[in-house]
C-alpha cells in the first residue's frame, strides 16, 4: 500500500519514503532523501540518493510517497472464519 501526501519541505527527514520535487524546465526527481540539513534561515539542503542536491525554502511543497506493507501473520490467517 501507498501513501502519497504533499508536505512543506520545513517537515522532511532522512528515510526510505521517495520524494518528488518538480523543478521547472528539469526533469521530475524522485528519489530518496539521505541527508537533510534545516537551516535558521530559512532554508532545507536535501541531498538525494540519486546524487541531486537542492536547496529549498522550508515553505516548498514537495511530494511524499510512503511505501507501506501490511503483513499478517499465519495465527491470523488461519483464525479466519472460525467464530
Amino acid at each position: 500500500m501507498r501513501i502519497h501526501s504533499i508536505i512543506p519541505a520545513r517537515e522532511l527527514e532522512p528515510g526510505l519514503a521517495t520524494i518528488v520535487v518538480r523543478i521547472p524546465g528539469q526533469p521530475t526527481l524522485r528519489s530518496r532523501a539521505v541527508m537533510v540539513q534545516h537551516h535558521d534561515y530559512g532554508a532545507v539542503q536535501v541531498a538525494f540518493a540519486s546524487g541531486h542536491i537542492l536547496s529549498l525554502s522550508d515553505r516548498t511543497m514537495v511530494g511524499r510517497i510512503v511505501n507501506c506493507t501490511i503483513r499478517t501473520s499465519r495465527r491470523d490467517t488461519s483464525e479466519r472464519g472460525t467464530r
